[in-house]
């Protein structure tokens, strides 16, 4: 594979990680922006794969914005959801998977949720991916 075909297929993951990224982080392209110090545009054609005069310093401070963000919301969930980012983690190194719409509408629709609605959820949710979790492990 030519240098130029490795950077357009580098360039291609970065933005499905920084898109997939935003979306757990429920935020929208000018909310990454702003926290990036870069512009929405330069955030669009990053998870769209086709910022090909993509500077280092752009990448960094975007990469950094969801860094930073996901960081805090690992340290704050329990050991299951850190074992579910970490098989989403390990789902990453292979194929991925087709996209799942009953999942997207899911995604959105917990985004819709005001803070405390979320805070609820997560408790009802967390404990039954455990049960889930063991369950699987039993069997």
């Amino acid at each position: 594979m030519g240098a130029m075909r490795k950077d357009a297929a580098l360039m291609e993951t970065f933005g499905r990680e920084v898109h997939a990224a935003r979306a757990l982080l429920g935020w929208t392209q000018l909310e990454l922006a702003d926290r990036s110090m870069t512009s929405q545009a330069c955030v669009s054609r990053i998870e769209r794969g086709t910022h090909v005069d993509l500077h280092f310093v752009s990448a960094l401070r975007v990469a950094r914005a969801l860094g930073l963000a996901l960081l805090q919301i690992q340290s704050a969930v329990s050991p299951t959801a850190r074992r579910l980012c970490q098989l989403a983690e390990d789902l990453a190194t292979g194929p991925a998977p087709p996209p799942d719409p009953a999942f997207a509408t899911l995604l959105a629709a917990y985004h819709a949720l005001r803070a405390d609605e979320r805070a609820t959820f997560l408790r009802l949710v967390l404990p039954i991916a455990a049960v889930l979790e063991e369950h699987q492990g039993a069997a």
